[in-house]
């Protein structure tokens, strides 16, 4: 009877000594692509993100109504703080900030989009661009930025890489429209 018990007692707890998969941080690629070409100096001061955005997890939309969040994939930092140093990466300091762009704004979406052919980056950037020195503050461009970037695969890894070229092809955008103010 003892060693019935002991074989039960045995048996119930080797389910609980599984190991649990670590979780895994990412990052966007802080690598300047080399791509964008801005007019004067952008000081990226401030990102917010929206409500869904707050977590570190990674956002998987898996339908028009349904979001979805990695177990143990995370943003190694807050989503601003990446989409804000990425942008800032892209659109540069060239040179002296004395007569530079102020850029602020919104992050609106940045998340992995399963689609049944095949997943996608998605990220949508809401940016007010201002005059950084004037007074009163002269807002020179005011504009939303989205870009969508086909995915290897569904992985955690592959939205971060994604998500990177999205960002840039959203900071050529915004360089391209900046050359187009007097």
């Amino acid at each position: 009877m003892i060693r019935k018990l002991v074989f039960l007692l045995l048996v119930l707890t080797a389910g609980c000594a599984t190991v649990s998969q670590p979780t895994r941080y990412y990052t966007v690629d802080m690598t300047c692509s080399g791509e964008t070409v801005c007019p004067r100096s952008v000081v990226v001061e401030r990102l917010r993100v929206v409500d869904p955005l707050t977590r570190r997890n990674i956002m998987v939309k898996t339908s028009s109504t349904q979001i979805e969040y990695y177990a143990r994939a995370e943003w190694a930092a807050p989503v601003d703080d990446l989409v804000a140093q990425k942008l800032q990466t892209e659109l540069g300091e060239s040179g002296s900030t004395e007569n530079a762009y102020a850029l602020t704004g919104t992050v609106l979406v940045f998340e992995q989009v399963d689609h049944p052919q095949s997943p996608e980056a998605y990220a949508k950037v809401r940016v007010v661009v201002r005059e950084r020195e004037k007074r009163p503050l002269v807002t020179v461009l005011e504009k939303t930025y989205e870009a969508r970037m086909p995915m290897a695969s569904a992985t955690p890894a592959d939205a971060a890489v994604a998500l990177s070229r999205a960002l840039e092809q959203i900071a050529q955008a915004i360089a391209s429209d900046l050359s187009q103010v007097q």
